[in-house]
This record gives structure tokens, C-alpha cells and sequence, in this order.
């Protein structure tokens, strides 16, 4: 029993790292073979008007299935590079925008490839005129100054709302 034992519990800790190691080395082999993974990719809309904005549902990424080395996937995945879409020129109405695996950003070797779009495959925006109204706000404030503090000055607050096209 007590050989067993010594065999089990001696040299604890070079045991757990030549465990550790031999972890290591497993992953490292096995996400360096092909593979496939479904990738998001989130959506930044650029170079919209200013007199525009956006209404209604915004998708918000794009899913992709992509072949590569698992290590490249994994990249891929954690470091989320945006899809962006650009607005120039967009008018007033709505906007469909088809999506094409050219839009997604992969490393230019072509070392990652799209094996399908998954979706959304076309953008549908709702583009409108962007409102601004000033509206006269009067705070009410409750409580009195610590002690040795007496309010001076005047509060300025600064508030954006986004209204509907049916004014709620």
C-alpha cells in the first residue's frame, strides 16, 4: 500500500505540470487541423447623413460559417472584426442591402474562407430624418447642500430622445 501510495502522491506538482504540458500540446495539435465554425460578426453602419438616422429593427451582426484552422477560427471569434456597411448616399426610405461573403472581413491570404452566409443575407433599414426639438426642462430638487457648501451656478442638463414616426 505504501508503494502505491508513493507512486500516486510523490512529486505532486512535476506530475501536474508534465499534465499541464501534456494538455498543451494536445490543443496545440488539435486546433491546428481544418475545421469549420459559425462565426458573428457584429454590423457598424457608417457614413450616414446627419440629417438621416436610423429607425425600426437594426440587425446587429451577420453570421457566417468559415473554414480554417481551428486556431484561426478561434482568433476570429474572439477578436470580432466588424462587418461595416457604408450608408453613403442612402436616402430617405427604406434601404435592402444584400450581403455578399466579400463584405465579411477575412484576412486578405485567404486562409479563412466563407463556406455560407448564414444571415442575415440582405440588411433591410428603415431610413428617416433625424429631429431635433429644444424642450424647456425645469428640475426639481429635494434635500439641502452638505454642511460648509451653498449651491452657485446653474444646472445644465443635456437629454436626446429618439421619437418614432407616429410621434410615441
Amino acid at each position: 500500500m505504501s508503494v502505491l501510495r508513493g507512486w500516486l502522491f510523490d512529486n505532486l506538482g512535476l506530475k501536474f505540470t508534465a499534465l499541464l504540458l501534456a494538455l498543451l500540446v494536445y490543443l496545440n495539435v488539435y486546433t491546428d487541423r481544418p475545421t469549420t465554425m459559425l462565426v458573428s460578426f457584429p454590423i457598424e453602419y457608417t457614413e450616414l447623413d446627419d440629417s438621416l438616422s436610423l429607425s425600426g429593427a437594426v440587425p446587429s451582426v451577420v453570421q457566417a460559417e468559415l473554414k480554417g484552422t481551428g486556431k484561426q477560427l478561434i482568433f476570429m471569434r474572439v477578436k470580432e472584426p466588424r462587418v461595416k456597411l457604408s450608408l453613403a448616399g442612402a436616402r430617405r426610405g427604406r434601404l435592402d442591402r444584400a450581403l455578399a461573403p466579400s463584405d465579411l472581413p477575412l484576412p486578405s491570404d485567404g486562409s479563412i474562407t466563407v463556406e455560407n452566409l448564414v444571415g442575415p443575407r440582405v440588411v433591410t433599414l428603415d431610413i428617416d430624418r433625424r429631429a431635433h426639438r429644444d424642450i424647456r426642462v425645469v428640475p426639481r430638487v429635494s434635500g439641502e447642500p452638505a454642511p460648509g457648501y451653498r449651491w452657485m451656478g446653474v444646472a445644465l442638463v443635456a437629454v436626446r430622445l429618439m421619437l418614432a414616426k407616429n410621434g410615441h
